[in-house]
């Protein structure tokens, strides 16, 4: 996994930027074929950020507030 092998933050930002640039690209191509490219790529940068954001969360907090936390989601949900 790219978050475990690199910076977390630094794999979190590269994806952000892939796919916000690959979704301001598609409001400049009228064809369905670079918009479907363009898609895909977004897809593939979004991707990316849902592992970093788990990665983040184990590493800046505690297991025991780990627990408070998924226990206070729990319940909102």
């Amino acid at each position: 996994m790219l978050a475990d092998r690199f910076w977390v933050k630094f794999v979190m930002s590269m994806s952000l930027f892939i796919g916000g640039l690959a979704t301001f690209l598609m409001s400049w191509f009228s064809s369905c074929q670079y918009g479907l490219i363009l898609r895909i790529i977004t897809g593939l940068g979004a991707g990316c950020i849902y592992a970093c954001c788990a990665r983040v969360i184990i590493n800046y907090f505690t297991s025991e507030e780990l627990k408070v936390n998924v226990i206070m989601f729990c319940m909102i949900r």
